[in-house]
């Protein structure tokens, strides 16, 4: 364990100061080596903060998972992710439900979690929030057992992601989701699904379908412009009818939340949310391929408590 002297810890929303513990979990993978690269500006930061810390890196898929749950049976009250949306969502399934509080450090390729919490995709600065944080819960998706903080999707959706996690070219970030985009458009085809929200059906064939609890997904997509994370609800978009072209002419559109309004977009929102094909497709949770159709998913209110900037800063 690398451990700095204590000091007088971060103010903790409408609680008194008290002595506080932060385990680092990092994927020194993520961002394409990204994340290995700035640990030590990582440590330097909270080293100088005078907190005491441990780091530990991950060493294979869910094991960020296994150091989450160690992590809060140990006693530490922030458990902070460094990596992208893939190592937030098996940090996640670490605390969903516990007292233990998640910090986000983005390093990865997405980063929409920290983008819709407003957290900054600078390093030194995202780490110092979750030094001086506003302590706040948020509501988490929960897929037949699994907890998700950002999305989960199919179709088209699901396609980039595959893609962007299996081919390593030499882009990183938004752009290596951006690059993946255009790769797989060409296989673009509508799947005849059956989409039911809150016990009401919207059947045919649909290219993507995004469950969201946040606003971004895909590096910085606004696909769910009026989504917010503490609701109690999904915000779900459906792709219909969509043909190469239409897709992109309108991606552009969809980064700063333009889509709204376009008539094969439609927009729902609900508390559970169940699809199904007659073909198994593959489901992407959090930038992560996660197991095959059927999708049931649900919202569970306040599940996760997270370090976010405090108001004004």
């Amino acid at each position: 364990m690398r451990q700095a002297a204590r000091s007088p810890p971060a103010e903790r929303s409408d609680e008194e100061d008290m002595p506080v513990r932060y385990q680092l979990i990092a994927n020194p993978t993520a961002g394409r080596g990204r994340t290995k690269k700035y640990l030590p500006l990582i440590e330097d930061v909270f080293r100088s903060s005078g907190h005491e810390y441990r780091l530990s890196l991950t060493e294979a898929p869910g094991h960020a998972t296994l150091l989450a749950r160690e992590a809060v049976r140990a006693g530490y009250e922030r458990i902070v992710a460094i990596g992208g949306d893939g190592t937030m969502n098996e940090v996640v399934n670490g605390l969903a439900g516990t007292v233990a509080a998640l910090g986000v450090i983005p390093s990865g390729t997405g980063n929409d979690l920290a983008r819709s919490l407003g957290i900054p995709l600078e390093i030194a600065a995202a780490a110092r929030i979750t030094l001086d944080p506003l302590v706040r819960r948020i509501d988490l998706g929960r897929e037949q057992g699994a907890y998700f903080a950002v999305l989960a999707g199919l179709g088209f959706a699901a396609d980039v992601i595959h893609h962007t996690n299996t081919h390593r070219g030499p882009l990183r970030g938004p752009l290596a989701i951006a690059s993946s985009v255009v790769a797989t458009v060409a296989g673009l085809t509508p799947k005849p699904l059956s989409i039911t929200i809150d016990g009401i059906s919207y059947d045919g064939p649909t290219e993507a379908v995004f469950v969201m609890n946040t606003r971004f997904c895909g590096g910085g997509l606004m696909v769910a412009p009026d989504a917010k994370e503490d609701d109690g609800l999904f915000d779900v978009v459906l792709m219909r009818d969509f043909g190469r072209a239409d897709l992109l002419r309108i991606l552009p559109k969809v980064y700063s939340g333009r889509h709204v309004g376009h008539p094969k977009v439609e927009f729902y929102r609900g508390r559970t949310v169940k699809i199904a094909n007659a073909r198994p497709l593959v489901k992407m949770v959090d930038g992560n391929i996660y197991g095959e159709t059927p999708l049931e998913a649900e919202i569970v209110p306040g599940a996760l408590a997270v370090l976010a900037p405090r108001r004004g800063s």
